[in-house]
């Protein structure tokens, strides 16, 4: 859609030019600079569209999120018994 709109300028200005009075095809003069930001403005647009459908891509496949395993946790059956003034141990 939006490499079209380069392309519906450029046919514009033909269009234009051919109905000119004297009836001969007249090419439009286009500077190299514009030619270049023409260019330039559709790689852009080129790019954000690539980038929203990679975005749209990335945001289904995270909806479809793997469920959590449920792994077993062991805990330890052992309590802390203080050793001397300031020293701790445990003991199971």
């Amino acid at each position: 859609m939006r490499r079209a709109f380069g392309f519906a300028i450029v046919s514009l200005a033909l269009m234009y030019a051919a109905e000119a009075s004297d009836n001969r095809l007249v090419v439009p003069q286009i500077s190299t600079g514009a030619l270049v930001n023409l260019q330039s403005r559709q790689q852009r647009l080129d790019f954000q569209q690539r980038q929203q459908i990679n975005r749209e891509i990335d945001s289904l496949v995270t909806r479809q999120s793997q469920p959590r395993l449920d792994i077993p946790v062991m805990k330890p059956n052992c309590r802390p018994r203080q050793l001397g003034n300031s020293n701790m141990a445990q003991t199971c």
